[in-house]
């Protein structure tokens, strides 16, 4: 197979790995804090030599707070590039989930930033294609208007990265925590039929209350991913996503089941979802339907398509 992505399973936050097994070479597009170690063993499982991207969609904790630590227990150093985005002011905080712990936890992060100077660059959607042997990713978004709005604001949501990773016509999608109105200015450039790992872990993308049936009608994908962890405060994914999703057919895992699923605490559901990009197949995630239908017939309320 030429390139596998997965949707590491890192509670709630995000963490996406993909590797091109021609040359070896693996992107990272964000790792939530504390579950590095599960990023490393993912890498290490499908057999990559050299992390060559790391991407960070945007700052916040479960999506920035683990990536520094990938790159500090990488055998060998971190010799590629590290793209990521100032993209908020920290004496701005939107609302109350941007406590002061979590500014205090972004400074640090910023300042450890240094230790790779001369490997880290803007995370926008001008620098172009980039190609790791028969994969290439691209970024959609965040152009630097989108940057400067989220800035203003105090919002890192609205300089969020949309992450295309393509292989022999495969297409994956990686949403960061990008709003439905950054989506919206780049339709143009949106693939239909792909697998979506969704943005804001099924939580609310606008103030509309159709705007998570807009997305998927924008993008009309095969399957689409939730990376979420069982017993989040916030009540996601939300039951817009779930009723939205189930309208449209699209194939839907989710790495932990919430207990909208089970009735009781949650546990993992999928775990970390692995996409096989091949040349004669269609992309799909693994596990395959049959086997995650062994764990769902027996859950309260399963909401898996």
């Amino acid at each position: 197979m030429p390139a596998t992505v997965v949707v590491v399973d890192v509670g709630q936050g995000d963490c996406t790995i993909a590797v091109d097994h021609g040359t070896k070479q693996a992107l990272l597009i964000d790792c939530n804090e504390h579950h590095h170690l599960k990023a490393l063993a993912a890498l290490k499982k499908l057999g990559y030599s050299e992390l060559t991207a790391v991407v960070v969609t945007h700052s916040h904790i479960d999506h920035f707070g683990g990536v520094l630590d990938v790159l500090g227990h990488l055998p060998g150093g971190f010799t590629g590039r590290l793209h990521f985005n100032h993209d908020t002011l920290l004496a701005m905080p939107r609302s109350s989930d941007e406590s002061e712990d979590n500014k205090s936890k972004v400074r640090a992060l910023l300042r450890r930033t240094l230790e790779y100077s001369d490997q880290v660059v803007r995370a926008q959607s001008d620098i172009g294609p980039q190609t790791l042997g028969s994969m290439s990713w691209r970024l959609l978004a965040p152009s630097y208007s989108q940057l400067n709005r989220a800035v203003a604001l105090g919002n890192p949501n609205l300089a969020s990265g949309i992450v295309i990773v393509e292989s022999e016509d495969k297409t994956v999608v990686v949403g960061g925590d990008a709003p439905l109105e950054t989506w919206e200015q780049v339709k143009g450039d949106l693939p239909t039929r792909s697998i979506v790992r969704w943005p804001h872990h099924g939580g609310s993308i606008s103030t509309s209350d159709t705007g998570q049936a807009t997305l998927l009608e924008l993008l009309d994908p095969e399957a689409v991913l939730v990376s979420v962890g069982a017993n989040n405060i916030h009540n996601l994914p939300s039951d817009e996503f779930f009723t939205a999703v189930a309208a449209h057919g699209s194939r839907l895992l989710c790495t932990q089941a919430t207990t909208k699923c089970t009735g009781t605490t949650g546990s993992r559901c999928a775990g970390s979802i692995q996409i096989d990009l091949t040349s004669t197949n269609k992309a799909k995630p693994i596990p395959a339907r049959a086997d995650h239908d062994t764990f769902v017939q027996n859950l309260n309320a399963a909401r898996c398509l």
